[in-house]
């Protein structure tokens, strides 16, 4: 079992294992017969914790299986001196528990396989209850009463869509942005009907006014104006006479309205208060990559309108599911060469779908998480119909693996699919997250199929492939799944995940980057720069990512690092892999690192 320790297999010794929480090492006795579950329960225990079950062993930049044997998983030729020492870590769920900046501003860097259907609390085989709450259905209830049919006539009319929080510095943050609070209650009023009021006030369409945020308790709103169609349209003077008319507030028609509105027991009728940002008119410069077609903002725009005041435990809820999906997406482009960030996700809620997809349980309760991927000018289709075969939205090909709607487990392989082509140098790519039933499943294994009718004796096809979607042979590595589904009721969409490229990133290693210490500095870091931030806790993981993200010239990165755990070292290892990489190290000891950083 062992040949390189010349040691008999009944022979027990002495290890030495971290402890990652606390980076606390300690000594394990281990013989070949241990499992490695039953290492992780006796270093628990040394380390005065019950989490053992929540806990995963890391070593030699792998997680190691509970049920191996340390013999199997390569534990008895570690030496006491070695510079990377067997990891008792906990898991990402677990640590996403503890460390709330984990996933809202840092993704923390983890060998461990996600499962998405726990990081997303969807219990499975799922029902009505699971996948439509009853805070989101409370949610959507108040944002259908709020939301005009202008875009939501695009879908299904019983399609609500519901946008998360916390995607800073967007696509559409540069647009002329109105803040605006009434001196009324939220009861006092119909929001709708104001709008077209201060529409009629600006000589605009209330069209082109998207709520994007709305304060609970309050009536102080975000309204974004679709500005690049709007100012191509309407000129520079008309831009430049909305702003006079806000900041001088001659809103004569608005005013009329609030003191219609206003209770009758307040004597005096406080201010309209005004901010206005965003509306300094710029010329665009071609080398931008921000510039992004017309369509593809306002349709931005439209997937973020937020018209409704969201309750306080509705919010908690929207920036929980927030954090849980953008989690989700990024740790599986963690070590990919192009660099992805989340622009704006919405959650869908539709009962009829739902009620379908629950008539279903029949063909079985083999549920999978999956991702589809897809283009913009293929919303309509997809969602009237519900990816229905015959609908309106462009098929990729013919089919490679039979005629039907195809999904992965992989959000990066099915960003493949996302691809607009159109040309432009930045573009939104689209993700739709859904619940698929699978059924009765035939694996493929050649190209028979292509172009053809799916087995009738089956639910789902599926078939493992290589990236660039042909059958995986032994030499092709790594490994995706697809999933060719037969039937559209089998498939509940969840939510939409609009996701752009970006030629940054930001890498911290730090032992302790749970730690909450620290979290301050990474909100501040997350919205100044608007990079995903790869936390890392160790110098073998980063370089790692590094490697494998800076082999794309076109990438930039800086890495931060704490002086501690032998910085200087990875500092070095840092300029190897590219020579002007910027390095930041945040310290204690300013003088002592300061000597070697010169």
């Amino acid at each position: 079992c062992f040949p390189e320790t010349n040691k008999p297999e009944s022979e027990a010794c002495t290890i030495t294992v971290r402890y990652r929480p606390t980076n606390d090492t300690y000594q394990v006795c281990i013989h070949p017969d241990l499992t490695v579950g039953e290492l992780i329960s006796e270093v628990c225990q040394k380390a005065n914790t019950n989490k053992q079950d929540h806990c995963y062993l890391y070593f030699s930049s792998r997680e190691l299986d509970n049920y191996d044997t340390v013999c199997k998983a390569g534990l008895y030729a570690v030496s006491e001196s070695a510079v990377n020492l067997p990891e008792v870590r906990l898991n990402y769920l677990q640590q996403l528990q503890t460390s709330a900046h984990i996933g809202k501003h840092v993704i923390l860097v983890s060998p461990e396989k996600i499962a998405h259907e726990k990081l997303l609390n969807i219990h499975l085989p799922s029902n009505k209850d699971n996948l439509l709450p009853l805070v989101l259905k409370q949610i959507a209830e108040q944002i259908a009463r709020r939301t005009t049919s202008v875009f939501r006539s695009c879908y299904m009319s019983n399609t609500v869509l519901i946008p998360l929080p916390y995607f800073p510095k967007g696509v559409i943050d540069h647009l002329p942005t109105i803040q605006i609070k009434l001196p009324l209650m939220p009861t006092e009023f119909d929001w709708n009907m104001f709008l077209e009021v201060l529409a009629n006030d600006l000589e605009i369409q209330a069209i082109d006014m998207i709520i994007v945020n709305a304060q609970k308790g309050s009536t102080f709103w975000k309204i974004k104006l679709k500005s690049i169609s709007f100012i191509l349209s309407q000129g520079k003077q008309k831009l430049e006479k909305i702003l006079d008319k806000l900041s001088l507030l001659v809103l004569p028609k608005s005013k009329k309205f609030i003191n219609e509105h206003k209770s009758s027991d307040t004597s005096e009728v406080e201010q309209i208060l005004v901010e206005l940002h965003n509306f300094a008119t710029k010329k665009n410069n071609k080398d931008d990559h921000s510039i992004l077609s017309t369509d593809d903002v306002d349709f931005t725009l439209g997937l973020c309108a937020r018209p409704a005041i969201i309750d306080e435990l509705g919010w908690e809820f929207l920036t929980e599911k927030s954090r849980q999906i953008k989690i989700g997406l990024l740790h599986g482009f963690q070590e990919c060469s192009e660099e992805y960030v989340l622009d704006h996700v919405s959650l869908i809620y539709n009962e009829e779908l739902s009620e379908k997809y629950q008539s279903l349980k029949h063909i079985g309760n083999d549920e999978r998480i999956l991702y589809h991927g897809t283009r913009m000018e293929n919303f309509n289709g997809i969602f009237e119909e519900n990816f229905h075969l015959d609908s309106k939205a462009k098929k990729t090909d013919d089919g490679w693996y039979g005629k039907g709607i195809y999904f992965s487990s992989s959000p990066l392989y099915a960003l493949e699919y996302a691809k607009n082509h159109l040309g432009h140098k930045l573009e939104i790519r689209y993700l739709i997250c859904c619940v698929v039933r699978l059924g009765k499943q035939k694996v493929i294994t050649n190209m028979d199929f292509y172009g053809k009718e799916m087995d009738s004796d089956f639910d789902s096809h599926y078939v493992q492939v290589a990236k660039d979607g042909t059958l995986i042979t032994v030499d092709k590595i790594p490994i995706f799944e697809e999933f060719v589904i037969k039937r559209s009721k089998q498939i509940m969409p969840l939510h939409i995940i609009g996701i752009r490229q970006v030629f940054s990133f930001l890498i911290w290693r730090d032992a302790k980057i749970t730690d909450a210490v620290n979290s301050a500095i990474f909100e501040e870091m997350k919205q100044r720069y608007n990079v995903n931030i790869y936390g890392i806790q160790t110098t073998t993981e980063a370089l790692k990512i590094l490697r494998c993200k800076l082999a794309n010239k076109k990438l930039n990165c800086v890495v931060v690092t704490n002086g501690a755990d032998s910085g200087e070292n990875f500092a070095r290892e840092c300029r190897k892999i590219r020579l002007n990489v910027e390095i930041a190290v945040y310290c204690m000891r300013v003088d002592h690192h300061q000597r070697w950083a010169t």
